[in-house]
């Protein structure tokens, strides 16, 4: 799907926004056959800029993933935070081999 392509392959850092460059090595990478730039201006058709967003791509995945954000950070203090709550040390404990975290 086109948020899993987003965040594994053209943004793996986490942005949400990513210079046209990005999408181009990406489809160069899968051998995407199509023309590059009727891509990028089919997925930027006000031609604004030289970056692309992942709700230009997939407008109800970046709203739930800005949801999900926005709820770790009300919840945790940031995202990274979710990650030392005790349910999810406690998962993590409960899926490695010795219960090592």
């Amino acid at each position: 799907n086109e948020v899993r392509a987003w965040r594994r392959a053209i943004a793996p850092e986490g942005a949400f926004e990513v210079p046209t460059s990005a999408v181009r090595v990406f489809c160069r990478r899968i051998d995407f056959e199509g023309n590059h730039d009727d891509l990028i201006n089919s997925l930027d058709p006000a031609g604004v800029g030289a970056t692309l967003r992942l709700d230009q791509l997939c407008t109800p995945g970046a709203m739930i993933l800005a949801e999900f954000q926005f709820w770790l950070v009300t919840k945790f203090g940031s995202c990274e935070g979710f990650w030392e709550c005790p349910e999810a040390v406690g998962a993590r404990r409960e899926q490695r081999p010795g219960g090592e975290v």
